[in-house]
């Protein structure tokens, strides 16, 4: 949803903008609806494609960018760089890439061959570790731009009845995590902390958004076995994947991600926008784009004891009707990830390169 933000907020400032995608699928009519400009062309690039495919994909590329005259080429992601770089060269157009993801020395040097003219980051974070990795002389212009939101598309209140009579959590009150299933995404620390919280509270319903991305569906398997262990299977919902997590989040009463790892950690600020309170791991992302937001609470990952304090805190809050750090904390959200403020940012560095 980012590129999709980022490219109607274009639109919204007068300048126009089109996208290569790599197969048909839901972002096609969400970037019609918007009067979004896109290209399908395959373009997905490894160490085992061959060179004919490659030379393929760079003609496609090449006809489609020099019959448009883009001033600017951005990549929304490394992997999907090496083809982008090699046609900029050629047409002598800026280039851009996105950086998202923890990536190694191998990969870098890899994808990055041909030096964009700048890298774009999506916390200082992910900026520090790439930093890391690789001799900071090798890329001198790098630049720090938060992802951006639509509060509009996250509020949802109309739908909250009906997820809560889906989930038959009508008078519960319901914790949720969204996020693919595994154990980098803290949902087996979940389990651990619905657990705990059951010495304190016995109204409580926890929801799994997300699916299990492995081919045999072991996680799911582990994930229902933990619910089991610990006599809870009944207290759990397993939603599967939801592609309108506003949905979802309307029905929620607090939105907790204890996950291992996070470049940024896009869910928390989508919960915040839904006003929902969040308690969050203290870590990567999170740590840097939830500090100081009324709305979220940090804990060190891993610290089930921690997690289970800062959640009974904020029921207590939210039982005695104190509810003003709940809204205080979506307001700080739309403030600091507003589409508006991150597409001004993005155009101001594109005008400072092509300017030089």
């Amino acid at each position: 949803m980012s590129m999709l933000e980022t490219c109607v907020g274009f639109k919204h400032s007068g300048v126009l903008s089109s996208v290569i995608i790599p197969e048909k699928g839901p972002i096609c009519i969400k970037l019609e609806e918007h009067g979004i400009h896109y290209k399908i062309i395959e373009h997905r690039i490894s160490k085992e494609t061959s060179r004919l495919q490659i030379f393929i994909i760079a003609v496609q590329f090449f006809v489609f960018i020099k019959k448009n005259r883009f001033n600017i080429l951005h990549s929304n992601d490394i992997h999907c760089f090496r083809i982008l770089s090699f046609v900029g060269k050629l047409l002598r157009i800026k280039t851009f890439c996105h950086v998202r993801y923890k990536l190694s020395r191998e990969t870098i040097r890899y994808f990055l061959k041909r030096k964009p003219d700048a890298l774009i980051f999506n916390s200082f974070f992910m900026k520090n570790e790439f930093e890391k990795n690789e001799n900071n002389s090798e890329f001198s212009k790098k630049y720090v731009v938060y992802n951006p939101f639509n509060e509009r598309n996250y509020f949802k209140p109309a739908y909250r009845k009906h997820m809560r009579e889906k989930w038959n959590a009508v008078n519960k009150f319901v914790i949720g995590i969204v996020g693919n299933i595994g154990k980098e995404k803290g949902v087996f620390d979940f389990v651990k902390i619905a657990h705990s919280l059951q010495n304190y509270y016995s109204d409580t319903v926890f929801i799994v958004v997300g699916e299990d991305l492995t081919d045999d569906q072991s996680e799911l398997g582990r994930l229902y076995e933990a619910t089991r262990a610990c006599d809870m299977f009944e207290q759990f919902v397993f939603h599967g994947h939801e592609s309108e997590v506003g949905k979802v989040f309307s029905g929620m009463d607090l939105f907790l991600f204890p996950s291992h790892f996070e470049s940024f950690g896009r869910v928390v600020i989508e919960a915040l926008l839904s006003r929902l309170p969040v308690v969050a791991s203290r870590v990567g992302g999170l740590k840097e784009i939830l500090e100081g937001n009324p709305g979220a609470r940090l804990v060190d990952p891993g610290d089930i004891d921690g997690f289970v304090r800062e959640i009974i805190m904020i029921r207590t809050l939210i039982d005695s009707d104190k509810k003003d750090f709940i809204e205080a904390g979506k307001k700080k959200a739309i403030k600091a990830f507003s589409v508006e403020s991150i597409t001004d940012q993005l155009l101001k560095i594109y005008n400072r390169d092509l300017g030089e």
